[in-house]
């Protein structure tokens, strides 16, 4: 299932964990970079801390390098790593330099150091009636996870609206 960073209930939050880079006069045009933080207040993912979503619509490659993104121990997200895409198995990050491959969208994460799953009681978690023999490992079907990509349509569209209400307010 995808990160409850990407599901921010109030403006409150929005405000303390949204924040873009690649701004102002000397952005690189056609790149979108976002940073979704969870060291602030609650924490409402336990395997990230930080999440950054970057957008390349153009056709090339793009590096990107901000110091907002030094000293991060980012990582390709673990479903893009697996992913069939081999040019999005490409993106990469080095010393606070993102590189995305062309007309590409790549999640890279800073996991939670104290992020471990919580095991399943078999007992408490198993019907009324059931003989509880071991604990068995959660197991999702395709068809019960949200697709990656419909994920990042979704954040896609929200980041257009963003943008497309902030050229509106400076006019």
């Amino acid at each position: 299932k995808s990160s409850p960073l990407f599901r921010l209930q109030t403006a409150e939050d929005v405000l303390a964990r949204l924040s873009f880079l690649n701004e102002g006069k000397e952005q690189v045009p056609g790149l979108i970079i976002m940073i979704l933080d969870d060291t602030q207040g609650e924490d409402l993912d336990p395997t990230i801390q930080k999440m950054v979503v970057v957008f390349n619509a153009n056709p090339d490659a793009v590096s990107f390098t901000d110091p907002a993104l030094k000293n991060l121990d980012l990582a390709l997200h673990p479903l893009q790593q697996v992913s069939a895409d081999e040019r999005l198995k490409s993106a990469s990050y080095s010393n606070g330099t993102v590189t995305v491959p062309g007309r590409t969208t790549a999640i890279f994460v800073v996991a939670q150091e104290q992020a471990t799953p919580k095991p399943t009681n078999s007992v408490v978690d198993a019907p009324v009636g059931a003989i509880a023999t071991e604990a068995q490992p959660s197991v999702e079907t395709a068809s019960q996870q949200l697709p990656l990509t419909a994920i990042l349509a979704v954040v896609a569209a929200i980041v257009l609206a963003l943008l497309a209400g902030w050229f509106l307010l400076r006019r």
